[in-house]
């Protein structure tokens, strides 16, 4: 499991506005109620997410992976081809993803993801 530290940089990257919104406030809530200082930036596509990769450090992304532009397999993929060496965490309503409930030719789907939120 992942754990998120102390001026930790974190990307949140969703393209449903809502799922932002509630990441992000559920992120602030805890900087605020634990004073962890972490740092949390916001990306609505994979495009985005790209962009502020290639400026930003992040330490952990939180990154959809149903996505319309960019699904996140693909920009996962695209980050860590990048030298993303943080941690890239696959967040998912799609109880499917959890390994016992893959499918065998969708394995290499989340090779690129270091752990998953349903």
């Amino acid at each position: 499991m992942t754990r998120i530290f102390a001026d930790s940089a974190l990307l949140i990257v969703d393209d449903d506005e809502e799922n932002l919104k509630m990441f992000n406030l559920l992120l602030h809530h805890l900087n605020e109620n634990h004073k962890i200082n972490i740092t949390i930036s916001l990306a609505a596509n994979g495009k985005d997410a790209i962009g502020l990769c290639s400026l930003t450090k992040f330490d952990i992304i939180f990154l959809d992976i149903n996505m319309t532009d960019m699904d996140g397999y693909v920009v996962s993929k695209i980050l860590k081809t990048m030298g993303h060496e943080g941690k890239i965490i696959a967040t998912t309503g799609n109880i499917l993803a959890y390994p016992e409930n893959r499918v065998n030719n969708e394995i290499e789907k989340y090779e690129y993801f270091d752990d998953i939120i349903i």
